[in-house]
């Protein structure tokens, strides 16, 4: 029970907005990072499925922290990009 309960302190402390930027940012690094690494040893993604991958990825997490009265204002976009 104790883990949970640290569990449940960790994320009652990082979801505040600032930290939803540093979370974003960190994941939006560590995408890059590792898709170099795909790229570099195993020769693929090609750098236009890479930016395809990259913009869904980055769009997608932006879009997860939206508030439901904004996100009604994104679903053309979402419908543009094949969501």
């Amino acid at each position: 029970m104790e883990l949970f309960d640290n569990l449940l302190l960790g994320l009652t402390v990082a979801i505040t907005p600032i930290n939803i930027v540093y979370l974003l940012a960190g994941a939006l690094i560590g995408m890059v990072i590792q898709l170099g690494h795909r790229m570099l040893g195993e020769g693929e993604p090609g750098p236009v499925e890479a930016a395809k991958f990259c913009t869904r990825f980055t769009i997608g997490a932006m879009l997860a922290f939206l508030p439901k009265d904004k996100l009604e204002n994104v679903t053309g976009l979402m419908t543009t990009l094949g969501w």
